[in-house]
């Protein structure tokens, strides 16, 4: 009898064991779900806050990128980060933003980043700064702007048909004739001609061509462009003075493809600066307080910037611009900013690649520098759905 006791005894603490065993594994492994659907969402977090950077070093705006979700998996789980403006945190209302949470105001944006292993979920819920890099600030975004845009209420169009909003992929240099026309990259088509409402443009002939082919009403910073102007040729890698040309081309003067630059013009209100000869340059282009006139052929990729009172661009041969032309210039009714091109095949064509050139140019003179991100909040939500 006593023999049978104990095996009662022994068999009921080896089953109570087991189960116990059971028990821990389950938690270990509901532990270790847990932690690495915890590791999902912390990865899944940081790519995303990184790709909202990356678009802020391309197009000096995070705005398209908010109300959008990034979708994928890492270390064996699957993630969606969500992408927000810090307009409000709850229902308070952060001090400085005016309550449109699609418009950024002070460069810091929310992600809520839930990864998943299984039936396993953890929620981070995080803002970020962007901390711009020393250095002058980037370009505006020119995809709103398109071929040509204006911030002067006095602009003289020799020929409306020369501007053009599809996106062209550069040519391949050096090239002649209809080589330098390049090839619609097929891409959306933008605007050819954009202007604010208190701008005016007075077209000789023609209609630009785009998507739509005039902007009257495009929302154009001009204070930021004047500003980025006035910056970018404090640090131009060359400069040129009216006073001292008229100037024979040279085929690395304005820029090469492998190695863009940043080129001030610069003069005195009613004078020209001339160029002789065929012109390749790729970078940024500032036309300050004159008439830059080129006598031959000018195929430039990148962007063109005309700055202040009389000034302009004159091309005697068939020019091909890719990339955006900003006029920021004259508010003198008598004194017009001159868009002056004689030749029907001539061309002021949107391109990507071609602001990717002023990218690299201004990039390559020192501006910007690099800019990083600063964690200025972060909470862990746990297991659940997000706010």
């Amino acid at each position: 009898m006593v023999a049978l006791i104990a095996l009662g005894v022994l068999t009921l603490i080896v089953v109570t064991s087991m189960q116990r065993a059971q028990v821990d594994t389950s938690l270990a492994g509901n532990m270790n779900r847990a932690n690495r659907a915890s590791g999902v969402a912390d990865t899944a977090i940081a790519l995303t806050a990184r790709k909202v950077l990356d678009a802020y070093t391309t197009s000096h705006s995070i705005d398209n990128m908010f109300h959008t979700v990034q979708f994928g998996t890492t270390g064996g789980g699957e993630y969606a980060v969500g992408i927000y403006d810090n307009d409000y945190v709850g229902t308070t209302q952060i001090t400085g933003e005016n309550g449109n949470d699609s418009v950024d105001h002070d460069l810091i944006f929310r992600l809520v980043s839930t990864g998943a292993l299984g039936t396993t979920e953890h929620i981070i819920d995080a803002y970020y700064q962007i901390q711009p890099g020393s250095g002058p600030s980037a370009p505006p975004d020119s995809s709103g702007i398109g071929a040509m845009g204006l911030c002067s209420n006095n602009t003289d169009i020799a020929k409306g048909n020369t501007i053009q909003g599809a996106d062209y992929n550069l040519p391949a240099y050096p090239c002649s004739g209809a080589g330098c026309n390049g090839a619609d990259s097929g891409g959306p088509a933008h605007a050819g001609l954009s202007y604010n409402g208190g701008a005016t443009a007075d077209i000789s002939s023609g209609t630009p061509g785009g998507t739509p082919p005039i902007n009257n009403n495009a929302n154009i910073d001009c204070t930021s462009w004047e500003t980025f102007a006035t910056n970018a040729g404090n640090i131009a890698q060359t400069t040129y003075a009216a006073s001292s040309g008229p100037f024979n081309s040279d085929a690395n003067a304005f820029g090469t493809s492998a190695s863009p630059k940043i080129v001030l013009i610069q003069g005195t209100a009613g004078e020209n600066v001339k160029f002789n000869g065929n012109l390749y340059g790729n970078g940024i282009l500032i036309i300050r307080n004159c008439q830059a006139e080129f006598t031959g052929t000018l195929t430039y990729a990148g962007l063109i910037l005309i700055q202040d009172e009389g000034g302009g661009i004159k091309i005697g041969g068939t020019p091909q611009v890719f990339g955006s032309t900003m006029v920021l210039g004259s508010t003198v009714a008598d004194n017009p900013v001159e868009i002056d091109v004689n030749n029907n095949n001539a061309r002021f064509r949107y391109s990507t690649q071609g602001l990717a050139k002023a990218a690299q140019a201004f990039t390559n003179a020192g501006g910007g520098g690099a800019s990083s991100l600063q964690v200025v909040a972060w909470r862990t939500i746990g297991a659940g759905s997000a706010p």
